[in-house]
């Protein structure tokens, strides 16, 4: 059973191909009387909430403004919220379920600046949005006549970011502008140990690849 220490911290959306979301980057962090909503780092709202652990509600505002969502835990790590929404003109209700996963401190064993320059495997399956064979987390994916179109800021690239003691790997698709976001358990030698992919559950694994074959798509920052 799910306690409200169990639900205290930060948890970050597992993203979907489907999913439609105002916030890119959507994070909450819980606690005893109050969730706030976050874009990646940056507070979008703050509000008082209550957490009814036996009917697994989480109630939030005050007064005319409060509003409540349905959860359950389907691990210690794993979150599913029971989002409410109108779909179509008539009012008629259906529920849609986000999952979100518990940030979790990561646990350095090499040096960040060290991985950066290191060529990672692809933990995601390809398609015309993330077409790239492997992940490097640095420089942007264009080709030069791209560049001389769109310009470097409207290039994809990958980044390793941190909030407060994860780390994440994230992917933008142009600068400061994340597709998709998924949090670092363990930063090691010759792999990660990545979490919240949507369709897998778990830690896994994305190994170095030793021998570095830059895409032509590669052009340093």
């Amino acid at each position: 059973m799910a306690t409200s220490q169990n639900l205290k911290g930060k948890w970050a959306l597992i993203i979907t191909r489907d999913m439609s979301s105002n916030i890119e980057s959507l994070v909450i962090d819980i606690s005893e009387n109050q969730m706030k909503t976050f874009d990646f780092d940056s507070l979008m709202f703050s509000h008082k909430s209550k957490i009814d652990t036996i009917n697994k509600i989480i109630k939030q505002g005050k007064g005319k403004n409060t509003s409540e969502f349905k959860y359950n835990m389907k691990d210690s790590i794993t979150l599913t919220q029971h989002v409410r929404y109108q779909s179509n003109r008539i009012g008629n209700w259906k529920v849609k379920y986000w999952d979100y996963v518990k940030l979790l401190p990561t646990q350095v064993n090499y040096p960040t600046d060290s991985i950066v320059k290191k060529q990672y495997s692809r933990f995601y399956p390809r398609s015309i949005l993330t077409p790239h064979n492997s992940i490097k987390l640095q420089g942007i994916l264009c080709e030069e006549q791209v560049i001389q179109i769109i310009g470097k800021d409207n290039c994809p690239r990958y980044r390793l970011e941190k909030i407060d003691n994860t780390y994440f790997i994230s992917y933008q698709w142009k600068k400061d502008h994340r597709k998709w976001f998924v949090p670092i358990k363990e930063i090691n030698k010759d792999h990660l140990l990545v979490y919240g992919i949507a369709g897998k559950d778990g830690f896994v694994k994305v190994h170095e690849i030793k021998e570095i074959k830059k895409p032509k798509t590669f052009i340093p920052d």
